[in-house]
């Protein structure tokens, strides 16, 4: 998937969020790549690739990152799955003035679940 975004306001507009330039915020592209394998008879692997374009302003360098998971069906209806997000890196600023800037941090999780 591929996102291309191209924003504006006309200079007669009324829309407050306009004139506080909230309509021209984001970034400008965004794309992802996803990919889903089926390892073995009871195993999975699931990705996704995404980038982001930098923002304009406040500036937010743009970044890369990967998320990862991988499943075991236990049984009938009974899963566990190791998963992690912003493999790539720490931490990365996703938007916000600097000083105030939201990071995304990598974070590695495990989960059960149970279908019934």
């Amino acid at each position: 998937m591929l996102q291309d975004i191209d924003t504006g306001v006309a200079p007669s507009s009324l829309d407050a969020s306009a004139r506080a330039g909230l309509a021209t915020k984001d970034p400008r592209s965004y794309c992802q790549l996803r990919s889903s394998h089926e390892l073995r008879a009871r195993l999975s692997a699931d990705l996704l690739l995404r980038g982001v374009a930098r923002l304009p302003q406040p500036a937010v360098p743009g970044y890369h990152e990967l998320d990862a998971r991988l499943a075991w069906q236990a049984g009938p209806g009974v899963e566990v799955a190791l998963a992690g997000r912003n493999l790539l890196h720490v931490r990365h600023p996703e938007f916000g003035e600097a000083g105030l800037r939201q990071l995304a941090e990598r974070h590695v999780f495990a989960s059960a679940t149970l279908r019934f």
